[in-house]
């Protein structure tokens, strides 16, 4: 399904669909106008790149450093990709907790893959 998704208003639609505390959170910020509540903040793929998302505009949604890494925490906890956990934990400037996790990410696509086992 997401693989068919082409606008923000179908990806509003699948988000609201998918009925998850990730696109939960998500769609709280894409009914924000003129997101400006932080100095710094990130520009965030909902339909993350590692899931074959599109780099395109109605994709992204705005987000501070803290909510950028809790938005990667509920996505691991829905997904469990290690790489979202990771990011989660480096966004938050936790690089050791961060790099435990990328390596556990990298040794399971390894194994998944069937290299190096």
């Amino acid at each position: 399904m997401k693989n068919l998704i082409t606008n923000r208003q179908e990806l509003i639609d699948y988000s609201k669909s998918e009925n998850n505390s990730y696109t939960n959170y998500i769609l709280s910020f894409l009914k924000q106008e003129n997101y400006s509540k932080h100095n710094k903040t990130h520009k965030h793929p909902i339909i993350p790149l590692h899931m074959n998302g599109p780099n395109k505009k109605w994709n992204l949604v705005t987000l501070s450093i803290d909510e950028h890494s809790y938005a990667h925490k509920l996505l691991f906890e829905n997904s469990k990709n290690y790489y979202d956990l990771s990011a989660s934990y480096m966004l938050l400037g936790q690089r050791s907790e961060g790099f435990e996790k990328m390596c556990k990410a990298n040794h399971l696509k390894m194994k998944q893959e069937g290299k190096g086992f």
